[in-house]
C-alpha cells in the first residue's frame, strides 16, 4: 500500500506532461494560422492566415488538417533535424461554395507558400486560384447558373452554344 501511493502520483504525472507536449501536426497548424498572408502574397494585408480565412469565411468554422506535402502525417513526433516539408490543408463553407487552401509552412530558409487554393461550386466545378489574393473577388462573384435555375428558352440556347 505505501508503494502504491508514490506510483499512482507518478502515472498521473506522467499522463499530464504527455498530454501537455503537442504534436507535430498540431505544431505544424499553429505555425500555419500564425503565417503572415503577405509572405504568401504580396498583395495581401498583414494579417495572419487564420485571420483572412476566418473573414472569408464570415466566422464559420475552418477544418484544418495537416499532411506530409504528398501524403498524410502520422500523428508522431518528427526526430530533430527532419526536413520534411509539413503541408497544412483549410477548408470551409461559404454559402453553397466550399473552399480548400493548402499551403506549404516552410522550413529554415523556404517562406510559406501556397500550393492550391480553390472554390468548389455546388455543381461540382472548381475554380482554382494562383493567388490567396483571388479568393475574396471568387467568394464574393454570384456563383454560376445551373440549368435548372435558366428557364426554358435560356437552356436552351446555353445548351446549343455549349454543345458547338
Amino acid at each position: 500500500m505505501r508503494l502504491l501511493v508514490p506510483f499512482c502520483l507518478l502515472a498521473v504525472n506522467s499522463l499530464l506532461c504527455a498530454q501537455a507536449v503537442p504534436s507535430a501536426r498540431d505544431v505544424a497548424i499553429d505555425r500555419a494560422k500564425n503565417v503572415i498572408v503577405s509572405t504568401i502574397d504580396r498583395g495581401l494585408p498583414q494579417v495572419t492566415l487564420k485571420f483572412f480565412l476566418s473573414y472569408e469565411a464570415g466566422g464559420g468554422p475552418i477544418r484544418w488538417s495537416a499532411y506530409e506535402c504528398g501524403k498524410e502525417v502520422p500523428d508522431v513526433r518528427k526526430t530533430a533535424g527532419s526536413e520534411t516539408p509539413i503541408c497544412i490543408e483549410a477548408s470551409f463553407a461559404s454559402g453553397n461554395r466550399s473552399v480548400e487552401i493548402a499551403i506549404d509552412t516552410g522550413s529554415g530558409e523556404r517562406r510559406p507558400s501556397l500550393i492550391k487554393a480553390a472554390v468548389i461550386e455546388m455543381d461540382g466545378s472548381i475554380r482554382a486560384m494562383r493567388q490567396l489574393g483571388d479568393l475574396p473577388m471568387a467568394l464574393h462573384r454570384p456563383a454560376p447558373m445551373l440549368p435548372r435555375d435558366l428557364g426554358p428558352q435560356q437552356a436552351a440556347v446555353r445548351t446549343i452554344v455549349s454543345s458547338e
